[in-house]
């Protein structure tokens, strides 16, 4: 019987993925090595930390009022400290092998695949009153041989609440070398790429409403001392949350085998980052509901 054509396509994706692999000798990518300093209110928390010890630890400083941390929605044990064990190598993965709705976001807590690092988790409002506004920020602090390139970032984020079961899912790339953003996988492995459609990377019920990436957002400097404050991957501002609800947020790390980035020279390297969200300002209850 004749394959149809997304069959013959997913074939090919999968022929070029193993002779990727093979190629680049990069079945084994020493993991990325993610770092956490968690602080709320005025100051910035964030979130995962991968150590060379082979461990991840997720820690939040609770001395102000302002945002909690928890790994699973009931918030019935809220903690400042949450320790698990990492993986110390990665496969080359890619997109569309992910199925998004049913193994990604039916979980909470660690749920790392042999080709991905994923954590999914809660953050929640715990002042006494108000609503808040508040920045979500990705920094990377660290990065030898360059292993950021060849890495995707994707961040799924609920509605709040989670009730409606929306999600927003962005996935982030670091910008190709002529300076245009990435496709966020290929259908060839070869220097004639071409980005793989939306219902190619939907294929396995996945959400995505774009095949691009957002590039890394590079370079930031204070607006005051106009000294650097690191190498981002992403900010964004103004984010509400209100009184005594909660967001859940998804963070999945992986190296794009698709990607010409991902080549024996990274290998070896090791990449750090922060997830890191701060206060903006307390609002009145009524700005955001009740």
């Amino acid at each position: 019987m004749a394959l149809s054509k997304k069959e013959q396509d997913s074939i090919i994706v999968n022929k070029a993925m193993k002779a990727a692999s093979k190629r680049r000798t990069a079945t084994k990518v020493i993991i990325i090595v993610l770092l956490v300093a968690l602080f709320l209110s005025g100051g910035a928390w964030g979130v995962m930390t991968f150590v060379e010890a082979n461990s991840m630890k997720i820690s939040i400083d609770n001395v102000k009022e302002g945002l909690s941390l928890s790994s699973n929605a009931s918030f019935e044990d809220p903690t400042t400290s949450i320790n698990m064990k990492g993986p110390t190598a990665l496969e080359a993965y890619t997109y569309s092998w992910f199925n998004i709705k049913d193994e990604i976001l039916s979980k909470d807590g660690q749920h790392n695949g042999s080709g991905y690092i994923c954590y999914s988790y809660y953050l929640k409002n715990v002042s006494e009153t108000s609503a808040c506004l508040y920045t979500m920020s990705i920094k990377i602090t660290k990065n030898t041989k360059n292993l950021a390139s060849a890495m995707r970032i994707m961040v799924i984020e609920s509605d709040e609440g989670c009730l409606n079961e929306a999600n927003s899912v962005k996935v982030y790339a670091e910008r190709k070398v002529d300076g245009t953003a990435e496709n966020i996988a290929y259908d060839f492995c070869e220097d004639t790429q071409i980005g793989l459609t939306l219902e190619d990377l939907n294929s396995n019920y996945n959400i995505l409403d774009t095949n691009m990436t957002y590039p890394y957002l590079g370079e930031v400097f204070s607006d005051e001392t106009e000294e650097s404050l690191g190498y981002y991957v992403m900010q964004e501002n103004g984010k509400e949350l209100s009184h005594n609800a909660f967001i859940k947020y998804t963070i999945v790390v992986w190296f794009e085998g698709t990607d010409m980035q991902c080549v024996n020279d990274v290998l070896g390297g090791k990449c750090t980052f922060e997830v890191e969200y701060s206060i903006e300002e307390y609002l009145s209850p009524e700005y955001y509901g009740n």
